[in-house]
């Protein structure tokens, strides 16, 4: 979710960013990502950092500060096992980067997103790369 700011008589508008404060998953089944959706955005600030190996064999990609989606990477597909999406610049995140690799995944996903401190409580489900945000009360 972004804020759009309207300024001016030329009617300027600037994207603000509208965060998501806690992202809970419910559900991850089989959720499988082409790792070049996630880099497939044309402006790098919105692309991931590079996986990390970590000791266990899976991969950690850092979506941002607080999110981050942790996977087994083979054959060049993301196997999740979770995703975290919150904090600093999680609202451009999602729009910009997750949810376009989401609509290209196969298996599912459940979560329940609080956005901006409960201005907004919505819950996603992601089936074989139909993402679907439906606002919930908690």
């Amino acid at each position: 979710m972004c804020l759009r700011i309207s300024n001016g008589a030329a009617r300027r508008e600037r994207v603000v960013s509208y965060n998501i404060t806690r992202w809970q998953t419910k559900t991850v089944d089989g959720l499988r990502i082409p790792v070049e959706a996630l880099y497939a955005n044309p402006d790098r600030s919105w692309r991931p950092k590079a996986p990390v190996r970590l000791a266990d064999g899976s991969h950690r990609i850092e979506l941002t500060e607080s999110g981050f989606i942790d996977a087994i990477i083979v054959d060049d597909v993301a196997e999740v096992r979770s995703i975290v999406l919150q904090g600093e610049a999680s609202g451009h995140m999602w729009h910009e980067t997750l949810k376009p690799a989401l609509e290209r995944s196969t298996g599912r996903l459940e979560a329940v997103r609080i956005w901006e401190g409960g201005d907004y409580v919505d819950r996603l489900t992601v089936v074989d790369g139909t993402v679907t945000e439906t606002e919930t009360d908690l």
